[in-house]
């Protein structure tokens, strides 16, 4: 609990006390504001567009942009990646856009680097066009002499994450 400081100077707040309720299901948090119980929350991107096409009464839904990114790391020591043509074959292979669109329901804006928009060091276009090519793909497996490259991905699969 937040309280007004008696010995402030400046301007007297619009409150008397602000109560901070740590919700760490952000689903559960969307229905703590939906019933009225909580002021502000975030909200899944799963749930962004039915927010937005029908939002609770007085609401105003503001949209951040987030440092936070995922990306495909490559173990380059494990043996059937140690060839750079092998890992430019599987960055060409990836089509972001379709990802993007299934795992944030279409809500979540491409990234072309590390650096957020915004911030010194910001590219504006992407090294590799975010939808791939698979026949690029195809010509750097070809490169690396490999025809059959059978490899297994761990991959984050939860909604206690920060979105």
């Amino acid at each position: 609990i937040l309280t007004r400081n008696p010995d402030w100077s400046g301007p007297r707040p619009g409150f008397d006390e602000i109560r901070i309720l740590p919700i760490p299901d952000v689903k559960a948090a969307e229905r703590a504001y939906q019933a009225g119980d909580v002021d502000f929350t975030s909200i899944s991107v799963e749930s962004l567009a039915s927010f937005r096409s029908n939002p609770p009464p007085d609401s105003e839904i503001v949209q951040k942009p987030s440092t936070g990114y995922v990306w495909v790391g490559i173990n380059m020591d494990h043996p059937k990646l140690k060839d750079i043509n092998v890992r430019k074959a599987i960055q060409w292979a990836i089509d972001v856009p379709q990802i993007l669109s299934v795992a944030y329901a279409g809500q979540a804006v491409l990234a072309t680097g590390t650096v957020p928009p915004g911030v010194v060091g910001h590219r504006e276009k992407a090294l590799i066009p975010p939808e791939g090519d698979l026949a690029k793909a195809k010509e750097f497996m070809e490169k690396a002499g490999v025809t059959d490259l059978t490899l297994s991905i761990d991959c984050l699969n939860d909604t206690t994450s920060s979105t």
